[in-house]
This record gives C-alpha cells, structure tokens and sequence, in this order.
C-alpha cells in the first residue's frame, strides 16, 4: 500500500546517477541515498519500482472498473433472460471462457495491432486491458446470473414484494449488495492479479511495455535478462521487485480465496 501511494509522488523520468569514473555507482548497494540500490545503468531501482506501479495502475485502472461493472450488468441481463436469446448469449460467452488465455491475448492484440497500429505502447497496452475487462467479464456475468436467480426465488424476495419494495430496491439492495458483493470483490482481485501476471509475461516476451514505457514487466526484463545482475552479485536488484511482486499476487490470491471462501 505505501509503495502504491507512493508512486503517485513520483516523476516518470528516471533520474541517473551513473558516473563513469565510479563504477560502484552502478549496482551500488542500498544505502541512505537509494533504499534498493542501483542497477547496470546508474538507476534507482527504488524509483523504477514505483514508476512501474504507478504505469501500471494507470493501464489497469479502467479495466478493473470495465470488468466488474461488464460482469455486474451483463449477469443481471442473462438472469432475466429467458428463450432462445438466453441460450445464445450461453452458447457466445462458453465459446469465450473456452478460448486458452494465451490464444485469447494473442487474438486481441493482432486486432489491436492490425487497426490501431499508429497508436504508441501505452495506448496500445492500454486498449489490450480494457477490452480483455469486457471480454473476460463474461464469466463473472454467468456465475452472477446464477446466484441472482437462486436468490430471487427466496422467500424474503417475496416479503420485499409484499411490503412494495420496488424491484430496483430488490435488485440493488436485497440480491446484489447482500448476495453478490462477495463474489464480485473476489473476482475482481483475482482479475487484478491477471492483467499483473499478463502485462510482464508479454513484456518479458517484447510484446508490451517497450521504448520509456515503465511497468513492472520492464523491471523483470531488464533484470532478469541482464547477465550482469547474476555475475555481479547483484541478485539483490533481482530479488526485490520479484519479490514484491509475487507477494502482490500473493495477497490478491489469498484475499480472493477468502472472499469466496464466504461467498460459499
């Protein structure tokens, strides 16, 4: 959290300090100066670190909204839904959700790069997240349609009727908030966890974050393909923003285990 709120203090040009005439400037050690040291190239690992997360917020902020709020709506039109639409938008949303995440992402990304190839990195990665959100909300809608159905046949739904609540009130108040906040908010953490796990594997593989776009990819790259990083004995600069990152994913994963742990 204070990394979080901390990259929002943070320019997004990286500031060198690499001296020629002291080569302990580069790799340097955490000191007072740099709390996580410095890498090949004279940077503050600490400073690309919270640039990275603040990049990432930034890409994954829209998406994250995208994807909770695509599910919520998507899953209270199929619950209503009934005939031969219902069973189409089944069929459509199974044929998603059946699609290998891999193949899913390449996909996106060809239609991205074959109609909006004049946009820069940042938009284009921009674009990938939001609509992975509206695409990958598809689950999310069908695990809600079943829990808005199986609550609407309760027999407290029936006393909201008979008291004359509206059915909005129902809907909001009595099914959504108090039967599907649970399993949105585990979704959605474990929807954040992804575009994470998502964004550096295509950075690694040079087909997302490049030129002086920093992400928390780029610090994975750059670190872990940089040989000297490894015969330096600066597995330091190499450990920490791993670290930190999987601890993310860590908590996401444990927070989404939880929340559905109540859920169910």
């Amino acid at each position: 959290m204070v990394l979080i709120i901390g990259s929002f203090f943070v320019d997004n040009r990286l500031e060198t300090i690499y001296d020629e005439s002291d080569y302990m400037v580069t790799w340097a050690q955490p000191s007072s100066s740099h709390p996580l040291g410095t890498d090949g190239y004279g940077f503050d690992v600490l400073t690309f670190l919270l640039i990275g997360i603040k990049t990432n917020i930034k890409l994954f902020l829209l998406a994250v909204v995208l994807f909770s709020t695509s599910g919520l709506f998507m899953g209270i039109g199929l619950s209503y839904m009934k005939g031969l639409s219902n069973k189409i938008f089944d069929a459509l949303f199974n044929l998603i959700n059946s699609i290998p995440l891999v193949l899913l992402i390449l996909l996106i990304l060809i239609i991205i790069e074959g109609f909006f190839d004049s946009y820069d990195t940042f938009r284009k990665l921009f674009l990938l997240f939001n609509v992975y959100a509206v695409v990958s909300a598809s689950k999310l809608s069908i695990e809600l349609r079943g829990r808005i159905e199986e609550t609407k046949r309760k027999d407290f739904i029936e006393s909201s009727k008979a008291l004359g609540l509206s059915p909005v009130v129902i809907l909001f108040k009595h099914i959504i908030y108090y039967n599907c906040r649970k399993s949105i908010i585990a979704n959605t953490l474990h929807f954040v966890a992804q575009l994470l796990f998502i964004e550096i594997t295509l950075t690694y593989l040079d087909l997302g974050a490049t030129g002086d776009v920093i992400t928390i990819g780029s610090m994975f790259k750059i670190y872990f393909t940089s040989i000297d990083a490894f015969t330096t004995l600066n597995h330091w600069h190499v450990a920490v923003p791993s670290f930190i990152t999987l601890y993310f994913i860590f908590v996401l994963t444990q927070s989404t285990k939880r929340f559905l742990k109540k859920t169910y």
